[in-house]
């Protein structure tokens, strides 16, 4: 499914369990295998520069984010057992009046 010589990176491993590869697959496709963990991440660029970097490209259209639900943030509380039980797929946006 990856393009010969593309990248696969693992990233929301929050559930935890073990990751199969074929790595004989992975030899000779040339892939690049990297994992993404934000704790890591965020001595190397402060969370603003990342998050420009995202604005940018959702406003120019080459990033377009699935918002499954947008709610008030009183109701965080019900959105987030939502989002836990994975009630639908994408984001949640959350608005402050």
């Amino acid at each position: 499914m990856v393009a010969p010589f593309g990248m696969v990176v693992s990233y929301g491993v929050s559930g935890g369990g073990p990751l199969t590869i074929d790595s004989t697959a992975v030899l000779r496709s040339r892939l690049t295998l990297s994992g993404l963990a934000v704790f890591t991440e965020q001595y190397k660029e402060t969370a603003g520069v990342g998050l420009a970097r995202l604005l940018t490209m959702v406003d120019s259209g080459a990033l377009k984010p699935l918002i499954s639900i947008e709610a008030p943030w009183t109701d965080i509380g019900k959105v987030a057992q939502q989002l836990l039980d994975r009630e639908y797929p994408g984001k949640a946006v959350l608005t402050v009046s």
